[in-house]
């Protein structure tokens, strides 16, 4: 499937409401989800049926509908980017050939054509997703069977991130329905009061996790929570930058977090920002940002406060428990996790974070 991980919009159509129920499958996949946030974003009013009835006829319950959609908007943003993958993944749902031969079907059941008369029918390719996601674990296990959609990590997570915004009260629950919303996997992690800081970034991708989290992409970046801009640059960082916010709301209020490297600031130390307010542009450079905890020292990461980075060499060339513990909050608000690299995370955790 393709690589391309597009970040939620608000697009012409209707919003699908649809309850998800939380599961944390036995994948290979993080376990961490984002947290409900309620209904931002939409899709177009003629692929709801279809995403229902796929559902339906592959049982793949309540949850089934918003993870369609989900894989839709990722895959094709619902149909509107059709070329083929550098993987060779084709139309609406991104399938490769040899995976379409096997599990391409039409609505009626009967195999699908091969072809761009196939799989460039939304239809068809909706169907054909269902099937598959059934045949590989899909409803028992959506987290392993998203995965073998897509042999990635963050594409997991970015899928049930969309899928919960598709959720609530819509198809696949009937009126008066009590069934619970979906609900975060990392109950552990406290997320009142922030929000995901990339949601802006276009062709987002995550890298290493290290004393804070790597990605790259495009765009504008946001406040994670409500705060106090007490620094916007550091000249031993690359491009100078070094954001840092000193929260001021929510469980993690009076720690701090910093946005870092190729980042052109549009905020001035001392401003005071709320959760959500465009803190700078991120620029396609060559290091990409690293973000996480820092202490509100204009330039100091929480990991090396705490002595958690590489002593030789690049100081970012391991995973810390302070990145880890970034990456976790950053995942439960609907980013993808950063790459722990190899023997990570070293360090431990004081109380009070993630």
């Amino acid at each position: 499937m393709t690589r391309l991980l597009k970040v939620s919009a608000a697009l012409g159509g209707v919003i699908l409401l649809v309850t998800i129920a939380a599961v944390a499958g036995a994948s290979s996949a993080g376990p961490c989800t984002a947290s409900a946030a309620g209904p931002v974003g939409g899709v177009p009013a003629g692929l709801v049926p279809l995403y229902e009835s796929a559902a339906a006829k592959y049982g793949l319950g309540p949850q089934g509908p918003a993870v369609l959609a989900a894989i839709n908007e990722v895959e094709s943003n619902f149909g509107q980017n059709l070329s083929t993958s550098s993987a060779g993944a084709v139309g609406w749902m991104q399938f490769e050939p040899g995976t379409w031969a096997l599990y391409g079907v039409t609505p009626m059941g009967a195999k699908a054509p091969d072809g761009p008369q196939g799989w460039n029918d939304p239809a068809d390719a909706i169907f054909s997703a269902a099937n598959y996601l059934h045949a590989t674990g899909a409803p028992e296990d959506w987290q392993g069977a998203i995965f073998t959609y897509n042999h990635a990590e963050w594409y997991v997570s970015q899928v049930l991130s969309l899928a919960q915004t598709y959720y609530n009260q819509g198809a696949g629950q009937g009126a008066g329905s009590t069934q619970p919303t979906f609900a975060s996997v990392c109950a552990n992690v406290a997320t009142t009061g922030y929000i995901n800081p990339l949601a802006h970034i276009q062709n987002l991708h995550p890298e290493r996790i290290d004393m804070g989290v790597d990605y790259s992409g495009h765009g504008t970046i946001v406040a994670i929570g409500a705060g106090q801009i007490t620094s916007i640059h550091n000249a031993g960082w690359p491009n100078g930058t070094f954001i840092e916010e000193r929260l001021s709301s929510g469980p993690y209020a009076g720690k701090d977090w910093y946005y870092a490297e190729d980042i052109t600031p549009t905020v001035r130390p001392g401003q005071t920002v709320t959760a959500g307010e465009p803190l700078g542009q991120m620029f396609q450079g060559s290091d990409g940002i690293e973000t996480g905890w820092s202490v509100g020292t204009g330039g100091t990461t929480l990991a090396e406060s705490l002595g958690q980075q590489d002593p030789a060499g690049d100081p970012g060339d391991w995973s810390s428990a302070a990145g880890a513990s970034a990456s976790r909050l950053l995942q439960s608000l609907g980013a993808p996790p950063g790459v722990m690299q190899p023997g990570g995370p070293h360090g431990t955790m004081p109380a009070g974070y993630p």
